[in-house]
């Protein structure tokens, strides 16, 4: 009896146990990135032109990354809309880092031509990524204060001032399944 006790046990911490990412040695994604995973309704704007704005975070290749599917339409015309996929991952741990270091991938629906490789790291709000395009970075802020996720990004060029180029306020939603 003790050891089918003993077996039942194990068998149940093996169950309750979370599941690695697919190979060893893949660093986890970061705990900053994964407190946005589920789903947000919310509105922004986006170089002066008001938005609706959704998105859904989730984990992906058995729990190596996230994914941050965005879609967002501009208020005024249904027919203006936009998507991006942003991959999140971790990109280890090295000496002088401030935190959990990000890697991330950004595609949108403005096609292969716009996408970006971006680094980061995690703050105890959430996250910084930068993306650099040839002309600009693209500074991403991901705060999650009090149930309200903040999203902002603001453009750089070389050494000048940042400027606004998008802000969005986003609060959790129920997520709708998608047949795909």
């Amino acid at each position: 009896m003790r050891g089918l006790l003993t077996g039942l046990m194990v068998l149940c911490g093996l169950a309750a146990a979370p599941a690695q990412a697919a190979e060893p040695g893949t660093p986890a994604v970061p705990a900053t990135v994964r407190m946005f995973e589920g789903c947000w309704r919310g509105e922004g704007e986006v170089l002066g032109k008001r938005t609706l704005v959704t998105l859904r975070a989730r984990q992906i290749v058995e729990r190596a990354m996230d994914l941050f599917e965005v879609e967002s339409v501009a208020a005024d015309d249904a027919a203006d809309r936009y998507g991006a996929h942003l991959l999140f991952a971790g990109a280890g741990t090295g000496e002088g880092a401030s935190g959990d270091r990000i890697w991330s991938f950004w595609a949108d629906s403005f096609g292969a031509g716009y996408t970006a490789v971006g680094q980061g790291v995690g703050r105890s709000d959430g996250f910084d990524v930068d993306y650099r395009y040839p002309e600009d970075v693209f500074i991403n802020r991901w705060r999650l204060t009090r149930g309200v996720l903040r999203w902002t990004i603001v453009s750089r060029a070389g050494p000048g001032p940042e400027k606004p180029f998008a802000s969005y306020i986003l609060r959790r939603s129920p997520c709708r399944v998608t047949a795909r």
